[in-house]
């Protein structure tokens, strides 16, 4: 019961404060992935020292292959929440892309 409380009145106190009740608001993230993509990275040694670490340089949406399929999946996700009356109720405004 005295943890319960506790957590009940840190939630509370969160609320209060402007700048973090943002934490606290019902959200969803949607993650897009490339299944296979076309931008390829390295791995390289760094020395012939074997506990020396690698560097890894991942490239991440170097191709804009994949840069255009990225976009067109936010596009598509963008528009089957803007086609729904529910999904716009319960996700609310976007506010990252």
């Amino acid at each position: 019961k005295v943890a319960s409380r506790c957590v009940r009145t840190c939630v509370s106190l969160l609320m209060k404060l402007p700048p973090l009740n943002w934490l606290c608001r019902q959200t969803s993230t949607v993650g897009i992935c490339l299944m296979s993509p076309r931008s390829e990275g390295s791995v390289r040694l760094t020395s012939a020292d074997p506990s020396a670490p690698p560097l890894i340089d991942p490239s991440y949406l170097s191709d804009e292959g994949d840069v255009s399929l990225v976009r067109e999946a936010l596009d598509v996700w963008r528009n089957l929440t803007a086609a729904s009356h529910t999904a716009r109720g319960v996700l609310g405004a976007e506010i990252l892309p």
